[in-house]
């Protein structure tokens, strides 16, 4: 079997399911505080919000090894979702249907190359294979 079919070892990565909890915790703050949105300038929106999801999928992704690709890019998805809903209160604006997408498809890229075979993975020796 390639090294890269077989399942990793660990059932999670500690350091990478502690960087994508902090991250977590770290988008729904930029949700719920207006003054986030200030943090870049606004010509970097679409940009800003398909790179930190892509990072956010791909800490997860690697965060969590054994957890089906399905579940996780599921679970971006709906995060991105709510992440949107949340800015309707913390930013004082209408629901952005277009950052959903860009959330998600940035959230599944990320995901996709945290699990690509060309990168080694968390709870695999690098010698394996």
């Amino acid at each position: 079997m390639p090294h890269f079919a077989r399942p990793a070892s660990r059932r999670f990565d500690p350091a990478a399911l502690a960087l994508a909890i902090a991250l977590t915790l770290v988008m729904v703050w930029a949700a719920a505080d207006w003054q986030a949105s200030h943090v870049y300038p606004m010509r970097l929106h679409v940009q800003m919000h398909l790179a930190s999801f892509a990072l956010f999928g791909a800490v997860w992704a690697r965060g969590l090894p054994r957890l089906g690709l399905a579940w996780i890019v599921g679970a971006l998805w709906m995060f991105g979702l709510a992440h949107e809903g949340w800015q309707i209160v913390g930013h004082h604006h209408g629901f952005e249907g277009g950052d959903v997408l860009i959330d998600g498809l940035g959230g599944t890229l990320g995901a996709l190359l945290a699990r690509s075979p060309l990168l080694p993975r968390a709870g695999r020796s690098q010698a394996a294979g």
